[in-house]
């Protein structure tokens, strides 16, 4: 199932209505896992969400309480050769009602406030396509969690695969 989803009034960067053109699929050089509290969760597994086998997958942990109750999210972090514009962010997760955010980074380990989003949206469960507004190309792109789904009496998401779709 595919779900166009739309940005939502916490995207930071102005939004028109009209999507930005795409020029297709970019590669990302590298994916890790982010965390800007305590330890990552599976940070072994970061490149399953990029390998183009949407069997594997990255999965945090599972947790007793919601983001942001212990801390502010977690997520991926796509590093890229070189400074990328990007039109989407298409997730492929198993995880419904997980909530992220696009966010771009300008180093490696960056504290949260020191990122800024650019997209966001809900994921259903299958393919999910979030449009992306930059104003200007960065090499470092986060998918962030904000909220999981919840798993039994549990809080958990994984993501199968993410696709970065380029602006032209």
């Amino acid at each position: 199932m595919i779900s166009q989803v739309v940005p939502t009034s916490d995207t930071k960067q102005s939004v028109n209505n009209a999507p930005t053109p795409t020029s297709g699929p970019v590669k990302p050089a590298s994916v890790s896992v982010f965390n800007v509290a305590s330890d990552p969760d599976s940070p072994n597994k970061g490149g399953l969400a990029i390998d183009g086998d949407p069997n594997t997958s990255w999965r945090t942990d599972k947790y007793l309480s919601n983001f942001p109750a212990l801390k502010p999210g977690i997520g991926l972090m796509a590093t890229f050769g070189q400074p990328v514009k990007l039109a989407q962010v298409v997730i492929t997760s198993p995880s419904a009602g997980t909530k992220v955010e696009i966010r771009t980074a300008a180093s490696g380990q960056p504290q949260l406030q020191q990122t800024l989003v650019v997209g966001s949206g809900t994921l259903a469960s299958g393919e999910t396509t979030i449009p992306v507004k930059m104003a200007s190309p960065s090499d470092r792109i986060v998918v962030w969690i904000t909220s999981m789904s919840p798993s039994g009496k549990l809080f958990a998401s994984q993501i199968s695969e993410v696709k970065f779709i380029g602006a032209r």
